[in-house]
């Protein structure tokens, strides 16, 4: 039973592994794809809620923004999902916590790509 299992795990193991290009074979990145990005993203206690608000370059080339929300910095939960606005976005976040909230938007692109911008930290001190 060992060996079958050590034999499955190898398989599995070397059929995920990707094969390298071939030396004549060229990848061909368009520059454009590397002009998109986050230019401002700023995260504010707001009333009852957190304010998010960011500029990106490129909202056209964007197919929706997807605002995710962590409560210890490593585990990203999605907070929503928004289609994208000319220029300037934002997203009000009405679940407010106290403690440390760490915000971060994943911005999905038409050709098939993610972009992330940098991670904002709000601190709440209280409900209310």
């Amino acid at each position: 039973m060992k060996t079958i299992m050590s034999v499955l795990c190898m398989f599995v193991l070397l059929s995920g592994m990707a094969t390298p290009l071939p030396k004549n074979k060229q990848l061909n990145v368009s520059s454009a794809a590397f002009n998109d990005e986050f230019t401002r993203f700023n995260g504010h206690r707001q009333q009852n809620g957190i304010m998010l608000t960011w500029t990106f370059t490129s909202p056209n080339n964007a197919v929706s923004f997807v605002i995710e929300r962590s409560y210890d910095g490593t585990y990203f939960e999605t907070a929503a999902e928004i289609a994208p606005g000319a220029g300037r976005n934002q997203y009000k976040d009405n679940a407010v916590y106290p403690g440390y909230t760490h915000y971060r938007i994943k911005a999905l692109m038409y050709d098939g790509s993610v972009i992330y911008s940098h991670t904002e930290v709000v601190r709440i001190v209280r409900n209310g």
